[in-house]
């Protein structure tokens, strides 16, 4: 159960087993973490398109 739960939502299995202050932190960070991937991700797709619009060919693991 506990293992799930590290899948799902970093965290919450420390909340579950009574460490309420570290999970919340825990979450806290995954969310901040996550923020610079979702923008490096969208300029990237943004990028990309661009290319594929101009009918320039892209690599499945070009970036930007």
């Amino acid at each position: 159960m506990v293992f799930l739960t590290l899948i799902v939502l970093p965290g919450l299995a420390q909340i579950l087993l009574g460490q309420t202050n570290k999970g919340l932190l825990m979450m806290l960070l995954s969310v901040i973490g996550g923020i610079p991937l979702k923008i490096i991700g969208a300029v990237d797709a943004f990028r990309v398109a661009k290319k594929l619009k101009a009918g320039k060919a892209v690599a499945p693991w070009d970036w930007f």
